[in-house]
């Protein structure tokens, strides 16, 4: 009865529902709170899991463009959660089980052509409890943990459902689209399928392959069109990602990989022991010989794919390509600066490879199965017990002052204490052969808020030069007024940072008081700033007289949105400088207050753009002559006063939005089109039959 009812797919993939629901329950409380974990606590603030990156300009530090996001639209369906008034940490809860549950569904798909059910069930739940996935969960790689389950069901559907036909192609442009919710998934996809269709030319269409990749392209314009337009290059992308590169994150010796321990950066090797990884390692030891086998007998073409696919990420795994200092490898080469990304992808792969050995003798076969099923126990072990939580409802009820706290006016906020790596002074600093399990890297929990922070998320080189490392040493705020800074909130009753545990002394010259919290620090602060430091709340200081957004004789604004602010400027006679302090970029645009909404007629209206430059260091400055307005604008758009000055009123506006906006309506038309065709061709089979 058992056996038969297991024959049903609805049945295996409702077993591993229930599977994953049990080894997360743990976790139901809330998740996080380690490196990159980024979830709101609130259930208001779901909403801008999207918000924070629908416009091509992004309040994020003093501004910047929309790039190297290509996780868009999951961004979008994630943030539609927060209209079910369901807590945030039960949404994480479920979307955890949801991402599971689908990698080991289709693993077992992939597994059941050759294998027993029995051996495909147990093969499929190793797509998640194994090593390499509980990196990507304790580290909360979330972008990487909801493309693995599209990718793995982009490798069933090129196994098992595709053909040379526009539908089949259509798909995979679909699945090209969104696989790359992580951006190294695109890569990985490219290398899959390339290799997929030299095993089988019959099916590659050149034509249809076009179709697929313009398919892509277009669904991916909301954050592909600030590269395409120049807006932001993969080159600048590239440096960023290499900015937050550390050691032992670029490479990996050949050993470590062979046992799943792979680079020192995946923190594997702190929560498993030797003779675990030895455990692991005939894990390597049986794919290995299963390679060896499929490449030397070569007894069907989709196992030698297989096989031939498994060296290439054996090889990515050890970081060997960060040697290739030429293009295209230098530029792109940073972004997959943590080879650990590989790791997941090597372990599927030889979990495809086992899945798919057919093995007929019934000791080899119970002895594979029974290795397995232990090697599941003491991966989903650690997944159970070690993954990073804290209770939600707790952290709201931390920061629900600060939330309360609305300020009308645009302006920054700076969260101390600084530097990031934070873990909340009420958890145990449990931690792991010295890396702390509860630590965050940076302060998510205002950005979430909507609250435009001074971000405390610095690298070890940029300590130095940062505004919160000056604030330290010097106590002076005089450059934060000038970064549009207007409130300090004090969380040190929350969290405290724990720096010093990955970064070298020297960086903050060999002084621990500069980077763990100080409970004088405020009232060293105002004692250096008498009169422009004032605390209005409770652990809520205000900057007097800080700088406004924007700022000149005369200016007053309003922020619509982080791509367009409208300015009023009264009594303008003379030539004035306006200052705008966000991040300067040329795309930045001043316009007549009628904005128009094309591209064409935006250029023929810009005004003052020669006299843009850099100001303060960072900002944008532009120089406003009055008879420049009345030369190049009609009447209609300012007031002339009885001394002769005039009144305007005009909108600065980020132009490449204007390409983002158009992306986001072609991108839109090519999904609602490719799925409205595959379900034309449905009913159009259904109807011949």
């Amino acid at each position: 009865m058992i056996k038969k009812l297991f024959t049903k797919n609805w049945a295996v993939f409702a077993l591993y529902v229930i599977v994953f629901a049990v080894i997360f329950i743990p976790y139901i409380k809330g998740i996080g709170n380690f490196w990159d974990w980024s979830w709101p606590v609130f259930s208001d603030s779901v909403k801008n899991i999207f918000t924070i990156e629908k416009t091509s300009w992004i309040n994020s530090q003093l501004g910047r463009p929309l790039a190297y996001t290509s996780n868009y639209w999951i961004r979008l369906i994630l943030s539609l959660t927060s209209y079910t008034k369901i807590n945030p940490e039960i949404v994480l809860y479920l979307l955890l089980i949801a991402i599971s549950s689908i990698s080991s569904y289709f693993l077992y798909l992939i597994a059941k052509t050759k294998s027993t059910t029995l051996f495909s069930l147990v093969v499929g739940l190793l797509a998640v409890l194994n090593p390499a996935m509980f990196y990507k969960l304790v580290s909360g790689h979330m972008g990487y943990l909801i493309s693995y389950p599209i990718f793995i069901a982009l490798v069933y559907f090129l196994l098992r459902k595709f053909k040379k036909d526009l539908k089949s192609y259509i798909i995979l442009g679909l699945f090209s689209a969104f696989v790359g919710v992580q951006i190294q998934f695109f890569v990985f996809a490219i290398l899959v399928v390339l290799l997929f269709m030299i095993f089988k030319k019959e099916l590659f269409s050149l034509k249809y392959s076009f179709v697929s990749a313009i398919l892509a392209i277009l669904i991916n314009l909301p954050w592909l069109s600030n590269t395409i337009f120049g807006v932001s290059n993969t080159t600048g992308s590239s440096s960023q990602a290499s900015s937050v590169s550390f050691d032992g994150a670029m490479t990996a010796k050949i050993q470590n990989v062979l046992v799943l321990a792979f680079s020192d950066a995946t923190t594997i090797k702190y929560y498993f022991s030797k003779p675990e990884f030895v455990f692991f390692g005939l894990f390597s030891l049986l794919v290995m010989g299963l390679v060896v086998q499929y490449l030397w007998v070569r007894k069907s073409r989709t196992s030698t794919y297989f096989a031939t696919l498994w060296i290439p990420f054996l090889i990515l795994s050890t970081g060997v390509f960060h040697y290739l200092n030429f293009p295209p490898f230098s530029t792109f080469n940073p972004m997959f600066r943590e080879v650990g990304h590989f790791a997941p992808i090597l372990v599927l792969l030889g979990l495809i490879i086992i899945g798919r050995s057919k093995i007929e003798k019934s000791y080899l076969y119970l002895g594979v199965l029974a290795y397995l099923l232990v090697f599941g126990v003491v991966s989903g072990y650690p997944i159970m017990t070690k993954l990073p939580s804290y209770n939600f409802s707790d952290a709201r009820t931390k920061f629900q002052s600060f939330r309360d706290y609305n300020d009308q006016t645009v302006h920054r906020v700076l969260t101390y204490p600084f530097f990031g790596q934070y873990s909340y002074i009420d958890q145990p600093k449990e931690d792991v052969r010295g890396r702390l399990i509860e630590n965050s890297g940076g302060d998510s929990a205002f950005e979430f808020m909507g609250k435009n922070t001074l971000s405390n998320y610095l690298q070890p080189q940029e300590i130095q030069e940062s505004e919160q490392y000056k604030l330290v040493k010097t106590y002076d705020i005089a450059s934060l007024k000038e970064k549009n800074v207007r409130y300090i909130y004090d969380l040190s009753s929350i969290w405290e940072s724990n720096f010093e545990r990955y970064s070298g002394s020297e960086v903050y010259d060999n002084d621990l008081s500069l980077i763990k919290n100080d409970p004088k620090f405020f009232d060293k602060l105002m004692d250096k700033n008498p009169g422009e430091l004032v605390e209005i709340e409770e652990n809520i200081y205000e900057i007097v007289d800080t700088k406004p957004r924007i700022y000149g004789e005369g200016v007053t604004f309003e922020k619509i949105s982080p791509v367009k602010y409208k300015i009023n400027i009264v009594n303008l006679k003379d030539k004035i400088d306006l200052t705008f302090l966000d991040n300067y970029h040329s795309g930045w645009k001043v316009y007549p207050k009628k904005l128009q909404a094309t591209s064409y007629k935006l250029q023929a209206t810009e005004l003052f753009d020669n006299s843009h430059e850099v100001a303060l260091g960072y900002a944008n400055n532009w120089e406003i002559n009055p008879e420049i307005i009345k030369n190049a604008l009609d009447e209609e758009h300012y007031r002339v006063n009885d001394d002769g000055s005039i009144d305007v009123d005009l909108v600065l506006y980020f132009k490449p939005q204007i390409y983002q906006n158009i992306g986001i309506v072609l991108a839109i038309l090519t999904m609602v089109g490719s799925i409205g065709y595959l379900f034309y061709l449905k009913r159009a089979n259904k109807a011949k039959k």
